[in-house]
């Protein structure tokens, strides 16, 4: 059985024909969707962002794109907080 929506579970909340309980079973489960959904997103965004890499060392752009990163501060800042998460 699917859970109502978020709008439908406020409309009942709101018309208060849905228990405590019930609302709090119901946010556990769309918590836990989203909790998915945001996962597998940030897995797709990290292995778009590996394969955008990997063609800019294989066309030669990256040494062109660090060169020109290396006088803009804040694309140095971007990339030191980018190393500074992924080591």
């Amino acid at each position: 059985m699917d859970s109502p929506s978020p709008d439908e579970l406020l409309i009942q909340w709101e018309r208060e024909t849905l228990t405590v309980e019930m609302a709090i079973g119901h946010l556990l489960h769309y918590l836990s969707k989203m909790q998915t959904a945001l996962e597998a997103g940030n897995i797709t965004l990290y292995q778009l962002r590996a394969d955008v890499d990997s063609l800019l060392v294989s066309s030669g752009l990256a040494a062109q794109l660090d060169q020109s990163a290396s006088d803009d501060p804040l694309t140095k800042n971007s990339q030191n907080i980018h190393k500074s998460v992924t080591n």
